[in-house]
């Protein structure tokens, strides 16, 4: 039976949190439409086009209920967007995902509701209260908007204030959904439906939720403190970190097998595939992945939980890539600042490992760190240099996200105001050249290697990213560095580099976007 139109939308082409979402609410009996607007995670500092807009308050006429996730790198620019909603509609509208789960808040003073942590049995709950006409209280996961007696707003002041159910039991939850006929996209200022093309081969499936680590820096350490203290004024335990059962992992991609013909990978997106699971239980998954799907895939991992024995059998299973992030050649940075439980060695040895059963491999790297010198960035460098190749790096903006440790002590040091927002971190290939710090040329320096490291044959050599050994050799040496620390290119040489390269990276997006499907977000992806 039907019960409520339900319209969710998302930035992010396939987004998991979403889709598992509407498994959950079509399950209850209600239709559900998804609209992925990509727009919304580009040039986060521009509103989105008048004419997306309007194509999606013309596709939300009629919903009961409007659901939407965002990142806290564009919350303000989806903020913008629910607001254009709620001045055309009255239907209520619902924020989730990263940054409503960390600031709640933030995101009430637009939406209605916010929900706070995982969100497929807080949903469930939430639209058969609309549907019976109930008062919006007292569900768990779920903050609400409301008046005070002078017509201004309330809201909660931070996430404790929102009670918390334990984190969904792995055994129940359903297969993403995956219903093309449901699903939308808006691109370039037109709506069409989702097609199977938009994947370009790449789907989505994942094995465990939350991440074993606390790196200063990351949301995944802030979303477990909401956990946390949710535990801890309930005097409950939350289990934040679960394994989901190797069949049901196994069914979810036979279905996506079954429907759709161009399959070529499937990508875990989750925060570590490896941490937490024993052989045995990497020997079962091996086994079963190859005998019932045999579709090669790809993760991302940590290092130190990279054993010679696992990524055998994972390899005989399919295993293509491992994406390992985040390498940092300073123990000052990777230990005393970032807390992260992984040298540069273990990088190095993990490495050979993964070289070892010819695993392609991606590593990430974070530039734009004000408590790095010349010589941290630089051993950063010479660790990428030691690595067995061929590799892939991925270059990264340190950038500060709100309740996280390195944010509270970016403040406390005056490097960010309390309202910083956070910034676009994926764009550090034109970021980088007007970086105002000490550093910013070696910065530089490193941004450039960004992409494919390969042999590129006798006379190049190995390039990395775009620099070719012998030219990178040359640029690290310290009479070169010495050179280009000089004042006029910090503080204007390298700002008028960036103009140009701002707009060739932009130039460059418009054009793959017109070749290529801009909705692959596979491989690549990275939650803020």
């Amino acid at each position: 039976m039907q019960l409520m139109n339900i319209t969710l939308i998302a930035p992010i082409f396939s987004d998991a949190g979403l889709l598992s979402i509407s498994s959950f609410l079509k399950k209850e009996g209600h239709q559900v439409k998804l609209l992925f607007i990509p727009d919304l995670l580009e040039e986060v500092e521009k509103p989105l086009p008048y004419k997306s807009i309007e194509s999606a308050i013309d596709f939300v006429h009629g919903s009961d209920l409007i659901g939407i996730s965002s990142y806290s790198e564009n919350f303000v620019k989806t903020a913008g967007f629910v607001d254009k909603i709620k001045k055309t509609h009255d239907t209520p509208v619902i924020w989730g995902g990263w940054h409503a789960s960390i600031m709640p808040d933030e995101c009430l003073q637009h939406a209605d509701y916010v929900c706070v942590g995982e969100g497929e049995e807080a949903m469930v709950e939430l639209t058969g209260k609309l549907e019976r006409g109930e008062k919006i209280e007292n569900v768990k996961n779920i903050a609400v908007r409301s008046n005070g007696d002078g017509g201004e707003l309330c809201v909660l002041g931070n996430s404790k204030n929102v009670e918390l159910r334990p984190p969904i039991p792995l055994d129940s939850v359903l297969p993403l959904d995956y219903d093309l006929d449901s699903q939308y996209v808006i691109y370039s200022n037109r709506l069409r439906n989702a097609k199977e093309a938009d994947f370009n081969g790449v789907f989505h499936s994942w094995t465990t939720r939350g991440c074993p680590f606390i790196c200063t820096f990351c949301q995944n350490a802030a979303f477990q403190d909401v956990y946390t203290d949710a535990a801890d004024d309930s005097e409950q335990s939350f289990d934040v970190r679960r394994k989901r059962k190797v069949d049901h992992v196994i069914n979810e991609i036979k279905i996506i097998k079954d429907k759709f013909s161009s399959v070529e990978e499937i990508w875990f997106n989750e925060a570590d595939f490896i941490t937490g699971k024993s052989t045995k239980d990497v020997e079962e998954f091996a086994t079963k992945y190859k005998s019932d799907i045999d579709i090669p895939f790809c993760f991302w991992a940590f290092p130190a939980g990279i054993k010679d024995e696992n990524v055998r059998l994972l390899k005989e299973a399919g295993l293509k890539v491992a994406s390992i992030g985040t390498l940092i050649g300073s123990k000052k940075i990777w230990h005393d600042l970032f807390k992260r439980p992984a040298s540069a060695e273990t990088y190095q040895a993990r490495a050979r490992i993964l070289k070892k059963y010819n695993v392609e491999t991606e590593y990430d790297c974070i530039l734009c760190n004000p408590w790095e010198n010349d010589d941290d960035v630089l051993s950063t460098i010479e660790n990428l240099i030691k690595l067995p190749k061929p590799y892939e790096v991925l270059m990264f903006n340190l950038s500060y996200f709100d309740h996280t440790e390195l944010f509270d002590r970016a403040v406390s040091e005056g490097f960010v105001e309390e309202d910083h927002r956070s910034q676009p971190y994926r764009h550090t290939l034109y970021h980088v050249w007007h970086y105002k710090h000490d550093s910013v040329y070696l910065n530089i320096v490193a941004a450039l290697m960004h992409g494919p490291v390969r042999e590129r044959g006798r006379i190049l050599g190995t390039v990395y990213g775009v620099l070719p050994e012998r030219v990178l050799n040359f640029l690290i040496k310290k009479p070169v560095i010495k050179f280009f620390k000089h004042l006029p290119f910090k503080n204007f040489i390298f700002d008028a580099i960036s103009e140009i390269v701002i707009t060739t990276y932009y130039g460059l997006q418009r054009f793959r976007s017109l070749i290529n499907s801009p909705f692959n977000q596979g491989r690549g992806l990275r939650k803020v």
